[in-house]
């Protein structure tokens, strides 16, 4: 999925970033209220994955 919430078919950019993972959270949150059928993976500055976030909550992948 793009940025701006579209099939990604190749065009558009495909991350959100911020320079605060708090930033983050409440753009997800924001966005789970407005679609609760959509879901989230958080990574940091070096690519390295943090955690998932849908409307169930925030979860650890193993």
């Amino acid at each position: 999925m793009t940025t701006d919430f579209k099939r990604h078919i190749g065009d558009g950019e495909v991350f959100h970033v911020f320079i605060f993972q708090e930033l983050a959270i409440e753009f997800i949150d924001k966005k789970l209220l407005e679609n609760c059928n959509l879901e989230f993976n958080i990574y940091n500055g070096k690519g390295d994955f943090l955690f998932t976030k849908d409307k169930n909550e925030k979860r650890l992948m193993a």
